[in-house]
């Protein structure tokens, strides 16, 4: 998995987890419903880090280290290693 696929995982996850919808995180993190919606979709690559905070303080109510504390994160970590070592 990618980090931006894992930043996806992660985003579904903690709608799921709060039962709320992702229009309401978004609301509440006062972004932009269709720039979400376009990295959701895959229509772009990655959000910034700014917008990545703004979800997760402002719409999820937690930090942003704990956004990114998940096992989605670790995998990622794990496998860009591995694939580095099997290049050289």
């Amino acid at each position: 998995m990618d980090f931006s696929n894992a930043i996806r995982q992660r985003i579904i996850m903690l709608v799921t987890e709060q039962n709320t919808k992702l229009s309401i995180v978004v609301k509440k993190a006062g972004l932009n419903y269709n720039t979400i919606m376009h990295f959701m979709d895959g229509k772009t690559k990655l959000p910034n880090l700014s917008t990545i905070n703004q979800l997760s303080i402002n719409g999820f109510g937690i930090p942003l280290k704990d956004f990114f504390n998940d096992a989605y994160f670790k995998n990622v970590i794990t496998e860009e290693k591995r694939e580095k070592t099997d290049n050289n």
